[in-house]
């Protein structure tokens, strides 16, 4: 479940009723979750045909609507109410849709003490165009690719492997649902790293992976990021304690999840990285066989290893960025520096705890 926005509705004393309004997407689609606060046992009614929904659109051919699945009162149990949405597509065109919704006018207000209702909860995700799967495959299919991150998801959760290998594409399908999470980060935790986005109909990528990736173990990651051995990024070593576990075949096939074909070039590359480990120094080209970011290394050979920060944002912008930023669990991010020559200064763990 994939908390998108949040809404805070402040009371104006202890004793009143505040409404938290957000977007997730579910096994079941795309719902607005309504939750009151303080955490007491209340009984109140959502009324859907209530609801205000404003959908702004990237592509002014884009038609596309958000609507709530249901239109029968629904009850609010121990003060939380989940209202089932329904995309309808209208013309089929490529468009980011940048959502706003607000039950203000929509809960039924039984119990005394409601707040007044405010900031309207908010999501954006895409949805792609007519495309063809077919002319997809001739394009790619069979194509030696290094994935930035040299990582891909599994049945067993994702592997990584030396990032001087390529995988190489044997397939591209529908991903079964309606609704996927487009995130580049198998070689992240859930809630650590660069950004992902939603999107309709997403597609799957798969990939045949070199012959023996570096094993890490089921979980994959620990809480302050991956958990394999050397650690990655490297510079915060004090964060991990897991032995080196041993060298031993992992998964043979892989996958990605991509939105549509534009996206490709933000998750793999076509280039290897002999040119510009030849260019480097010594220390560079060792260190990026362990996976490990150290000061010096030029941002392409970087972004093999962590990704780019955002899917949602044309690649050449992050490019120009002197610092990458990746979310972590609170109080916790990752970041790199670097210079104006693009090499980096620095990287490390950002926060501490109290």
């Amino acid at each position: 479940m994939l908390a998108v926005a949040l809404a805070i509705l402040q009371g104006s004393s202890s004793q009143d009723l505040r409404l938290y309004q957000q977007f997730e997407l579910t096994k079941a689609g795309l719902t607005l979750e309504l939750t009151t606060l303080p955490d007491r046992p209340i009984q109140w009614q959502l009324d859907p045909t209530k609801i205000e929904i404003s959908v702004r659109n990237s592509n002014p051919q884009a038609n596309g609507t958000l609507l709530p699945a249901i239109y029968e009162p629904i009850p609010g149990i121990q003060g939380q109410a989940r209202l089932p949405l329904r995309f309808t597509s209208g013309t089929v065109v490529p468009s980011w849709y940048d959502v706003t919704a607000t039950a203000s006018k929509a809960i039924m207000r039984d119990p005394p003490g409601w707040a007044d209702t405010g900031d309207a909860a908010t999501i954006r995700f895409y949805v792609p165009g007519a495309r063809s799967l077919k002319d997809m495959r001739a394009r790619w299919v069979g194509k030696q690719v290094w994935p930035l991150g040299a990582a891909a998801y599994t049945d067993e959760g994702s592997e990584v492997w030396d990032p001087r290998k390529p995988a190489v594409i044997t397939s591209n399908e529908p991903s079964p649902g309606e609704w996927g999470n487009v995130a580049f980060n198998p070689q992240w935790s859930e809630d650590f790293g660069g950004v992902g986005f939603i999107s309709r109909a997403p597609l799957i990528f798969r990939l045949s992976l070199p012959d023996i990736p570096l094993h890490r173990d089921s979980t994959g990651v620990g809480r302050f990021g991956p958990s394999f051995y050397p650690p990655m990024p490297g510079v915060a070593q004090d964060f991990w304690t897991t032995p080196e576990p041993p060298r031993k075949r992992g998964a043979a096939q892989g996958h990605l999840y991509i939105a549509d074909e534009w996206q490709i070039g933000r998750m793999l590359t076509v280039r290897p990285p002999t040119q510009a480990l030849r260019h480097c120094g010594r220390r560079v080209p060792w260190a990026f066989v362990r996976r490990q970011i150290v000061p010096g290394m030029p941002r392409e050979l970087a972004v093999r290893l962590v990704g780019f920060p955002r899917q949602d944002e044309d690649p050449a912008k992050q490019w120009k960025r002197p610092n990458w930023y990746f979310g972590g669990p609170a109080p916790f991010a990752y970041s790199i520096d670097f210079d104006r020559r693009g090499l980096v200064k620095k990287s490390q763990l950002e926060g501490e705890l109290p």
